[in-house]
């Protein structure tokens, strides 16, 4: 086993752990579901040996986690700037706050450009732990982006189950006039589907090049305002206010 694949099957180790645990499950319980000993899942989870494709998708299908979670790579977006991208950052932090579990969510996007399609595409990390743990999302989906004039659209699936879907649109910068600002936000909207309660959402989304303190000054902001409310009741939507 050479180095990189030595470093690939610790990662994938860390992550099955990760799951396993999560799942509250013992090595006894993932062994006997895929039919190993526990002595073997204890050294996939440690890294000392690797592991076939049909053992692992065995492993994701015993943990009922997208198999995409246990062998994506941690890699980096590209340093250098992706031509048509309009954002000017190949990292977006989000944040929304969801009030059925009563906390600021974050999440983050990659920006990447995918060289069969030549197109630019996007990575969505929903609900991360940490944003240097961004793997560690809840929720992961792939996309590509729609880049107009006055708005941008992230149409973005599961690429485990490409049947669930997710949308986010925001304000292009150019029109803001704030391409070139590390520091300035903007709003968006994101949709989605929840099953409490069950049934399509909208709710507004920050968007940021850099993170965010997540504190009560930010909560407030993601927070229906009254002012929303009022637009709400005005439009019959939800539009929050881009500016």
């Amino acid at each position: 086993m050479d180095k990189n694949e030595f470093d690939i099957s610790i990662l994938v180790g860390q992550r099955i752990k990760h799951f396993r645990k999560e799942k509250i499950m013992t090595m006894e319980d993932l062994a006997m579901a895929i039919s190993k000993s526990v002595s073997t899942v204890s050294k996939y989870e440690s890294g000392t040996i690797s592991m076939d494709i049909i053992t692992l998708l065995d492993i994701a299908i015993a943990l009922e986690v997208d198999i995409v979670r246990l062998v994506e790579h941690p890699t980096k977006p590209a340093i250098s700037p992706i031509l048509g991208n309009p954002f000017g950052t190949s990292t977006l932090y989000l944040y929304h706050y969801d009030g059925r579990i009563k906390r600021i969510v974050r999440s983050m996007i990659h920006i990447v450009l995918d060289d069969v399609k030549e197109k630019i595409c996007a990575v969505f990390y929903l609900n991360v732990p940490r944003f240097d743990e961004y793997n560690r999302c809840e929720y992961y989906y792939k996309g590509e982006v729609y880049n107009s004039d006055t708005m941008i659209h992230f149409i973005l699936s599961n690429p485990y189950n490409p049947s669930v879907r997710v949308a986010i649109t925001t304000v292009n910068p150019y029109k803001l006039n704030h391409l070139s600002s590390a520091n300035i936000t903007f709003w968006g909207v994101f949709l989605g589907f929840s099953f409490k309660p069950f049934g399509p959402f909208a709710s507004k989304v920050l968007f940021s090049k850099t993170p965010q303190q997540e504190n009560d000054e930010l909560k407030e902001l993601l927070l229906l305002s009254k002012e929303d409310i009022r637009s709400i009741r005005s439009y019959n939507l939800l539009a929050p206010n881009f500016e």
